[in-house]
């Protein structure tokens, strides 16, 4: 709370302590105490996070725009997906890590909902700027699940063939 309140005082996001203070924390030594006290509001802070997101979204952008909403977040998504697989390949992690790591990754990050807001607070973009950009970051997180659900597919289809080969053998 500490943190939060020292960088209200020098005109930032308290949000933005408020992670930083998490980010401090989960590298001390009181990080499996922490995490032991946290677990039970776990389930409870994701809850009010979504139920936060979902609120900040502007249905009516998305239904009065919907391809523009939709293939923006779906070009970043892509263009992310490349520039990770790039990085993956780069640092040589096996073809199975690589895919984990480009899906995992590949939706705009939810922190850029935090940046939205204070840059609106700072008047750097307009409110409407920032319920697009809002959309595009609820829409690309809604892009995870189906690539994972492909890579899982793709992966047990695999195993099937490499054990059938072994059978034959």
């Amino acid at each position: 709370m500490g943190v939060s309140m020292l960088m209200q005082s020098v005109g930032l996001s308290t949000a933005l302590g408020a992670f930083l203070a998490g980010v401090l924390l989960a590298d001390s030594e009181y990080r499996q105490e922490l995490e032991l006290d946290i677990e039970p509001f776990k389930g409870l802070l994701l809850g009010l996070f979504f139920i936060a997101v979902s609120m900040s979204i502007d249905v009516g952008l998305i239904l009065h725009q919907p391809l523009l909403v939709f293939g923006l977040a779906l070009i970043f998504v892509i263009t992310k997906l490349g520039l990770l697989f790039g990085l993956a390949l780069l640092f040589k992690l096996n073809r199975s890590d690589a895919i984990v790591f480009v899906v995992t990754l590949s939706q705009i990050s939810e922190f850029a909902f935090v940046l939205y807001a204070e840059a609106v607070k700072l008047k750097v973009i307009t409110p409407a700027k920032s319920n697009f950009l809002n959309a595009m970051v609820a829409i690309s997180m809604l892009t995870t699940p189906l690539p994972m659900l492909i890579k899982s597919i793709w992966q047990r289809k695999n195993y099937n063939k490499k054990n059938q080969l072994n059978l034959i053998k």
